[in-house]
């Protein structure tokens, strides 16, 4: 059976990374870890890319540091800016950042920013299509930044799913409400930004009903 892009349904002749390349720093990179694809048309592959680099600085700038960050940021972030066809991408990491309550620094809402969620939804995209096995459309999907960590216990048997260690990992479930699916989602980058989303589950996607958790009324 022919392949479909993860992202709009179209017959796919390429592969994506659901997590960009770029987020991931030299010291990653070439230990060749094992990077997340998903079937995608080059039509979307391609259209991803500028916006891709974008994500990036905005996930290395908005957010607390580690290790990983740093490295990323001073070895490719940074550099970019000094380069003519990045400058564009530096102005608009500029734009996004507004002052915090206390006006004694910057801060930047990442959600506020079209290119920024468009990856982001991206992401929870590929990962829907990698374990359910079909294309995800954008208005089924619901996502927000998680401002704070949720104690262990909350996730119960949950499993985490990593993806190279500091770097991105996430967990699901599926729930049943009355006669409707949803997957509830946590995605974790860079070890400190953390999302929360939900997918509609559609009647053609792959999944074992039977263990669903029913939170029926």
């Amino acid at each position: 059976m022919p392949k479909i892009c993860a992202y709009c349904g179209n017959p796919a002749d390429t592969l994506d990374h659901v997590l960009p390349k770029g987020l991931y720093p030299p010291s990653k990179r070439k230990n060749n870890p094992t990077l997340l694809t998903v079937p995608a048309c080059k039509n979307c592959n391609m259209s991803f890319s500028d916006d891709e680099e974008h994500f990036r600085n905005v996930i290395t700038c908005a957010g607390k540091n580690t290790q990983s960050v740093t490295e990323l940021f001073f070895n490719k972030v940074h550099p970019s800016f000094a380069e003519g066809k990045s400058l564009r991408h530096f102005r608009q990491l500029i734009d996004l950042m507004e002052d915090d309550e206390t006006e004694e620094r910057k801060i930047i809402y990442p959600m506020n920013d079209r290119k920024f969620v468009r990856i982001l939804t991206k992401i929870f995209q590929g990962l829907g299509y990698y374990h359910f096995n079909q294309n995800i459309p954008n208005e089924i999907i619901t996502i927000e930044v998680l401002p704070y960590e949720l104690p262990p216990e909350i996730f119960g048997e949950a499993r985490w799913y990593e993806h190279e260690p500091e770097i991105f990992r996430y967990l699901y479930e599926v729930y049943k409400i009355n006669n409707d699916y949803e997957s509830f989602w946590i995605v974790e980058i860079h070890q400190t930004r953390r999302f929360v989303g939900r997918i509609k589950m559609l009647e053609e996607m792959k999944f074992e009903r039977n263990n669903c958790v029913d939170l029926s009324y």
